[in-house]
């Protein structure tokens, strides 16, 4: 009898241990801090550790109850710190912002990437064939433009056929393909 209860005793302190440890590492990975919430509840990754070991049938459910507020006002917090990429600022000459959605582009860019929409040469820097190598300009020649599809009007992704008798051949496809069906062959000079 006496060597059930100290199985038991022991059982329970190791229970009481392991998820004291884990509520500390999980406070931390969070980003638990004291400060973040009003009562009982506000402590610290190390303050929650405590008290579960010392009162763990109150703090350890009460942790529980209120984990889901701690990950929701530290993701708050989070999205609110990281700027998004639209707002960094540009960190070389390379780059400019987009005039018509202001994310962060090539400067030589001729379409943004991201809205699809033409960039005027005036929000471009002014470049001449002459100051551009040849190499470059090759590149540029070879590179399809931006297709909108005719009947659905998004911007058309540049597939390549891997098999049948188009194969090796570049395709512009809807990515509405499911629904319109359409598909570009890329003709080449």
């Amino acid at each position: 009898m006496n060597n059930d209860t100290s199985c038991v005793t022991t059982l329970m302190w190791l229970m009481v241990i392991g998820t004291s440890i884990w509520v500390f590492f999980d406070a931390n990975s969070i980003g638990v801090k004291k400060g973040q919430i009003k009562g009982v509840a506000d402590m610290g990754a190390g303050g929650w550790l405590l008290a579960c070991l010392l009162l763990w049938i109150i703090a350890f459910p009460l942790y529980l109850s209120k984990r889901s507020e701690f990950v929701r006002i530290n993701q708050r917090t989070n999205a609110l710190q990281q700027p998004s990429q639209s707002q960094r600022t540009l960190p070389n000459t390379d780059e400019k912002k987009c005039p018509y959605c202001a994310e962060i582009i090539k400067r030589e860019a001729v379409i943004c990437r991201f809205c699809g929409k033409e960039l005027n040469k005036t929000n471009s820097v002014a470049t001449s064939a002459s100051n551009i190598p040849a190499s470059r300009l090759s590149q540029a020649a070879k590179k399809p433009l931006v297709k909108y599809c005719p009947k659905c009007n998004l911007p058309m992704e540049i597939k390549v056929a891997n098999k049948g008798e188009q194969q090796g051949k570049s395709f512009y496809v809807c990515p509405n393909y499911k629904q319109c069906q359409q598909v570009i062959l890329i003709e080449t000079a």
